[in-house]
């Protein structure tokens, strides 16, 4: 049986028995090893988003996400190209590493990144899950999340022998799993195929994106939508539920849609959390408050930025914070 995803991310982690012994007292970081679905994009390159980049917006404040996450990797390529001896330089004990790779792997266009899902695939998972615990973090494999690809008005199974070889070494290893690929296509099998498109790199030349305006089919890569599906999703084991972030984000239509896509990124996220989470650097992004920053609390119109008391706010926004 495969254990199941350890962290609880609150104070503590709760015991939990792993081949006999059990795991060690939640970690103060989570590292992420993988691809472009995971990782964090520049303003320019809004609305593309990768899942790393929310992951701490749904954490404990007391637990740090470093996103080392780089897109075009497979498994392959990370190694060759010391991206994995850079994490484990990085990596203390008690660290979990969070593992997702399986889309450049599949890819045979450009055989230099490709690997077999039963051969050098699994060799490199299963390699990835001993270094890990070599050094005394805890591995957490995930399966590459789903693609938007629909077929008889259903989710498509696209990831096919990669996500089952995922599968099988987290139960020949004993190692916790994030099932990302099955959960996030039952994510966008109950929003149907037309809904779910929002939450990819899919617009029409009249949503009006400043990056795609001939428009956009990418049925891999997420926008902030699915950024923030993705990310809340795999920190469901949370000890804190996730935030509602259809809610937050005002909804999927068109026109939400475009007027999210008009804007900067770190204005386009108004929620609890997220604009710390957007403003921080590419390598390390750092849990934020509990509470909205400062000026980025929407007003009754919507729109972030209300001054009503903000000089209160401020002051107490920092004296929480310096408690935290």
């Amino acid at each position: 049986m495969i254990p199941r995803f350890p962290w609880t991310l609150g104070v503590a982690m709760a015991s939990m028995a792993i081949g006999g012994a059990h795991a060690a007292p939640a970690p103060g970081r989570v590292l992420i090893a993988s691809d472009s679905t995971a990782a964090v994009y520049k303003p320019s390159q809004f609305p593309q988003m990768g899942w790393g980049m929310f992951l701490g917006c749904n954490l404990s404040p007391r637990v740090s996400v470093m996103n080392l996450a780089r897109g075009g990797r497979s498994t392959k390529t990370f190694l060759e190209e010391g991206l994995w001896y850079g994490l484990l330089a990085t990596l203390r004990p008690g660290d979990t590493v969070l593992i997702q790779f399986g889309h450049n792997d599949e890819d045979r266009t450009k055989m230099y990144r490709h690997t077999e899902p039963d051969a050098e695939y699994k060799a490199n998972l299963t390699r990835f899950v001993s270094d890990v615990r070599a050094k005394g973090g805890q591995p957490v494999l995930v399966t590459p999340i789903a693609r938007h690809e629909f077929e008889g008005g259903h989710a498509k199974d696209t990831h096919g022998a990669y996500s089952a070889t995922v599968r099988a070494v987290a139960a020949e290893t004993g190692t916790p799993l994030i099932d990302l690929d099955a959960d996030f296509r039952a994510f966008i099998d109950g929003k149907g195929e037309a809904a779910s498109a929002h939450y990819y790199l899919i617009y029409a030349p009249e949503d009006h994106v400043a990056r795609f305006p001939d428009g956009h089919h990418d049925t891999t890569h997420l926008n902030e939508l699915g950024a923030r599906a993705a990310a809340a999703i795999v920190a469901k084991r949370s000890a804190a539920p996730p935030t509602d972030h259809a809610i937050c984000c005002g909804g999927t239509s068109r026109a939400s849609r475009r007027r999210a896509s008009r804007r900067q990124p770190s204005k386009s996220v108004s929620c609890s959390r997220w604009t710390a989470c957007i403003a921080t650097g590419p390598a390390t992004i750092a849990a934020a408050p509990a509470r909205d920053a400062p000026g980025d609390r929407p007003d009754r119109s919507g729109r972030a930025g209300g001054d009503r008391g903000r000089r209160g706010k401020a002051a107490s926004w920092r004296r929480e914070r310096a408690a935290a």
